[in-house]
Order: structure tokens, then sequence, then C-alpha cells
């Protein structure tokens, strides 16, 4: 039932803070890390017979603190952490958007949301193009690998949504990544191409002014497409 749902969601977060409690008191000297791996372990159960998405979500958020946490322990500040740590968040959030997709096309009823789709898009997105990001500025072989899987996403997000899945606001959410690492790197080419800074920041604002006004534009459109095919496409499905 929905109330025994919510119910093992309230429990899984009071494991949390029995956790923090008990850390606090014992001085047990674990590090962060393993406060929300422990966490994650503890409700792994109740996640797998809940039935319930919030309850998926909450693991996947744990996890993903996790490996930020780990990745980040021998540095001074929590978000200071290497390619490996990208690379695991991406993998991560990747195998959770696929079994989101799975259950999408099994029509499993109970994993269908829009809301948990959106989040976990978000969640696979950002490691991605924090990295490939980097790439635009310093490729290595470190990042090699994650702006490949990058570049195959969006080739197969970009197919997926818009055309199988029809779903506008993840088809926007590939686009603003694009355009993200896009317009940096004509940015960064502007600016190495030589000529006065003056020149160059002018021009980069033109282009960035330019290119956002098209991409919107040709986004609106797009998006009006899907919506517009996506009831024909459902009736024919039917």
């Amino acid at each position: 039932s929905r109330f025994g749902q919510i119910s093992l969601l309230c429990a899984s977060v009071m494991v949390g803070a029995f956790l923090l409690v008990f850390g606090q008191i014992y001085q047990t000297g674990a590090d962060s890390y393993q406060l929300f791996l422990s966490w994650s372990l503890f409700i792994l159960p109740w996640v797998l017979i809940s039935r319930f998405t919030p309850q998926w979500i909450l693991l996947l958020v744990l996890l993903n603190i996790t490996l930020i946490l780990y990745g980040s322990k021998n540095h001074y500040y929590w978000y200071d952490y290497n390619n490996s740590t990208l690379l695991s968040l991406t993998l991560l959030n990747m195998v959770f958007l696929l079994l989101r997709e799975y259950a999408e096309q099994k029509s499993i009823l109970w994993a269908n949301g829009k809301i948990n789709k959106v989040i976990i898009l978000l969640m696979l997105l950002w490691p991605m193009t924090l990295s490939a990001l980097e790439s635009v500025f310093e490729m290595h072989k470190e990042n090699a690998l994650l702006s490949l899987l990058w570049i195959i996403t969006m080739i197969m997000g970009f197919y997926w949504y818009k055309t199988r899945r029809k779903d506008a606001i993840s088809f926007s959410l590939i686009i603003l990544s694009i355009y993200l690492v896009g317009i940096t790197f004509i940015t960064r080419t502007i600016f190495e191409a030589g000529g006065s800074e003056t020149g160059a920041f002018f021009l980069s604002a033109i282009v960035i002014l330019g290119l956002s006004t098209w991409t919107s534009l040709w986004l609106k459109r797009t998006i009006h497409a899907i919506q517009s095919d996506k009831p024909a496409s459902t009736g024919d499905n039917q």
C-alpha cells in the first residue's frame, strides 16, 4: 500500500539519522563516505521490496554522495575529485537510467513517473558534461573515456528522446548539455585564434547570443513537433 511505501521511505531516512547520531556519540572515526555507504546497504532490502520510486531515488542519491565523498577523501574540499570519480558516477547513473527506461518499455507502472526520469538523467548528465567541459580545455587519457561516453550518450539520447520515446523534457536536457559543451569549445577557439582580448570578448558575446537565440527557437519548434506527434504515435501503438 502507499502508506506502507511511505513508511518504508521514512524509516530509510531515519536509518541515516541513527547512523549519524551513533557515529557522533561513539566517535567511530569512520569517514563520511562510509556513513553513506552503510546507509545505502542498510536500506537496500527495503528498496528492493518497496516498488516505490522515491525509495530508489533516495538510494541513488546516497550512492552518488558515497562516490563523491570517497573520491574527495584525500582532498581538502568535498567537490575536489578526479576523473575516476566522474567515471564511477557516470556508470552508476547510467545503469539506473537504463533500468528506468527498461521499466518504461515494459510498462512497469510504479517506475514510470516523469520526475524520477528527469532526476536520474540530471544525475547522469552533470558528471559527463563536467568532464566534457574539462576536455575542451585539456584532453588527456583520464577524461578521454568520459568524453567518448558523453558523445555516445548525446547521440543516443538525441535519437531516443526525440524519435522513439518522444520526451520533450529529457530531450531538452540532452540539448542543454550539448549546448554548454559546444559554446565552451567555440568560445575557447575564438580566444585562442589570436587578436585582442577585447575583440575576442565581443565576438564571443555575439556568437553566444546568436547561438542561444537559434538554439532556443529550434528547440521550441522541435519540442512542439514532439508533443504534437506523441498522441498520434501512442494511438498507433495501441
